[in-house]
């Protein structure tokens, strides 16, 4: 575990961390969830949960803590230790496993016969699902995209327990070009306010169900359903909208709650407006390592939507983190490539008023992990690259799918008959 965050801060290969979390994730599946019931274990466990996820879902791989055992025999001594984001992360664990089937997919369409269970909570015309517990035939990408509709509306259960949990604890905080970070390159606020949380483990809690979201629809919309949002909303069962949403409910919060119209763009709009927050003096360290994975996201959501003004935000932060808090490897988060293929996705566009030294990546050396200069310098976008290094969230695979169309068909559905092939 030491070995794994010594590479967050020193990062002396693109691997490093990847290969310590390896090891971390055979010694603790070898020895079984019953050696992390007690303490100092049972520490090690949660203290390892996090980085095991975003290993597993960096090389597209399924997690072995996605078994049931895992999620609940660690906490059979102390279940008072189990937080909201734990349970959080009960759900996101199995996306790594989505994640492998979705490259599986991309790679070669094939046909699955599998024993398929009812559900009554999906039924749509798009994700058609058996309604017979019988051996059914279906294409691995009908299977694939029932699973992902499933996993997001467990997150939106999630997020209405959350909203219901902790009425009045975020606020919205006006920006301005002398004392925000929230700002475009040319020292302009990117909103007109910013959100504030009563603690930074409210912020990664809603930091992590956002990139929920985002991973979740992403990987729906490579498999081309680009309403996955939509359908997993209209498709809960009306005992779901009782317990987590009844009529009378009054909002306390500003944020997003799930809904039919909830668009990607809100998401992560959310998420840039809680990076300030994060990012405070007194917890900027703790605030960085949480940023760190969902920065990687959004710049891969931001690189697609062609959202140029927000990207450059994303990649002066990263660098800020990279130089004054502590993580080198935040420096090096801006190579993205396209789950499916080897190609790296479409940054920063020169041509949109960007300075040429902004582009400029950043040495990988074990120096580089804190620089001279002033915080204040990263508001006015003195400096946003990154060089090609891992990726946490959506990092390099095998498939022979063009990057050109899988990044048309993200931004705009095709046709009917389309083949990205």
């Amino acid at each position: 575990m030491a070995l794994s965050l010594y590479e967050f801060i020193i990062y002396t290969t693109s691997t490093g961390w990847i290969q310590h979390a390896g090891g971390i994730g055979r010694l603790m599946e070898m020895l079984g969830p019953e050696r992390f019931q007690e303490f100092p274990t049972h520490s090690y466990f949660l203290l390892s949960r996090d980085i095991l996820i975003i290993q597993a879902a960096t090389k597209r791989k399924r997690l072995f803590l996605e078994r049931e055992e895992w999620k609940t025999v660690p906490w059979a001594l102390h279940p008072e230790t189990k937080t909201r984001l734990n349970y959080l992360q009960d759900i996101t664990v199995e996306f790594t496993g989505y994640f492998e089937e979705v490259v599986n997919h991309l790679n070669s369409s094939r046909t699955i016969t599998t024993s398929v269970t009812p559900d009554p909570m999906i039924s749509t015309p798009n994700l058609t699902l058996c309604t017979q517990g019988v051996l059914t035939h279906f294409t691995s990408r009908e299977i694939i995209l029932n699973r992902l509709l499933r996993a997001l509306q467990s997150v939106f259960r999630w997020r209405w327990s959350w909203e219901l949990e902790n009425p009045h604890c975020v606020f919205l905080v006006p920006t301005n070009s002398s004392s925000s970070l929230t700002l475009d390159s040319r020292g302009r606020p990117l909103y007109t306010h910013v959100y504030f949380y009563t603690s930074l483990e409210l912020a990664n809690e809603i930091l992590t169900y956002n990139t929920a979201i985002g991973v979740l629809n992403h990987s729906a919309c490579l498999l081309g359903e680009y309403s996955l949002i939509k359908l997993a909303i209209e498709t809960l069962p009306v005992s779901d909208w009782e317990n987590f949403a009844p009529k009378d409910y009054q909002r306390t919060n500003p944020l997003e709650l799930p809904h039919s119209d909830l668009r990607i763009e809100d998401v992560t709009t959310e998420m840039i407006k809680t990076v300030e927050y994060c990012l405070l003096d007194h917890q900027a360290q703790a605030g960085a390592y949480i940023l760190i994975p969902a920065l990687r996201g959004l710049y891969l959501a931001m690189s697609i939507m062609k959202q140029q003004q927000e990207l450059k935000f994303i990649c002066r932060i990263l660098e800020r983190i990279s130089h004054f808090d502590g993580f080198a490897i935040s420096g090096h988060l801006t190579g993205l490539r396209i789950i499916g293929t080897d190609r790296l996705v479409e940054g920063i566009d020169p041509e949109l008023e960007v300075d040429p030294l902004e582009l400029q990546p950043t040495p990988a050396s074990p120096t580089d992990s804190r620089g001279a200069g002033s915080k204040a310098a990263f508001k006015a976008g003195d400096s946003s690259g990154g060089s090609e290094a891992m990726s946490l969230l959506s990092g390099p695979t095998s498939g022979e799918l063009a990057y050109r169309q899988v990044n048309a068909a993200v931004v705009e559905p095709q046709p009917a008959g389309f083949d990205p092939t």
